[in-house]
């Protein structure tokens, strides 16, 4: 799978990657997601918050599904203690708005700047101690930027990552 990403990123970053857009459900495309996670994600510790009325994106979905997986998959890697995640949606004007929110080990501002930057991993203490390679965020805001969204990471209590789509 991190081959595969390497890939992808290198054919986003020479524009040769063409997405299969179509209309993709984003509120089944979450639920499927987090079915993926059946094993490490007690869903007592997952709330779904998914208010938005109009959930439907012209978007692709292999890459849609990705992002999600990608963005909860770091939730649950930097939450050491057990994962509380919860997805929100809303609709704002003609946008979905979806927010991944966590209450793992936070980043600093610092941190912030650089997390979608290709090969850049938050340490957890003097060491890496996540698995990855640093990829996936990077993979994460060149999907969302290619099918006219975009990310953001804000810091409070719990880090929160939203995406905005047409």
């Amino acid at each position: 799978m991190h081959v595969e990403r390497v890939l992808q990123l290198a054919s986003l970053e020479n524009d040769t990657l063409q997405l299969e857009k179509s209309i993709v459900n984003v509120h089944k495309l979450i639920k499927e997601s987090v079915g993926q996670f059946n094993t490490t994600l007690n869903t007592s510790n997952l709330t779904l918050d998914l208010l938005a009325s109009n959930d439907s994106v012209n978007a692709d979905k292999l890459h849609l599904t990705n992002v999600i997986y990608n963005l909860l998959d770091n939730a649950i890697k930097y939450s050491p203690d057990g994962p509380e995640i919860m997805i929100h949606s809303k609709n704002e004007k003609n946008h979905i708005v979806v927010s991944i929110i966590d209450k793992g080990i936070g980043m600093t501002l610092e941190e912030v700047k650089h997390v979608f930057d290709k090969f850049y991993r938050v340490t957890t203490g003097i060491r890496h101690d996540v698995k990855g390679f640093g990829i996936g965020l990077s993979y994460v805001k060149l999907i969302i930027r290619e099918m006219g969204g975009s990310i953001n990471v804000e810091v409070h209590p719990e880090t929160v990552a939203h995406s905005y789509l047409n």
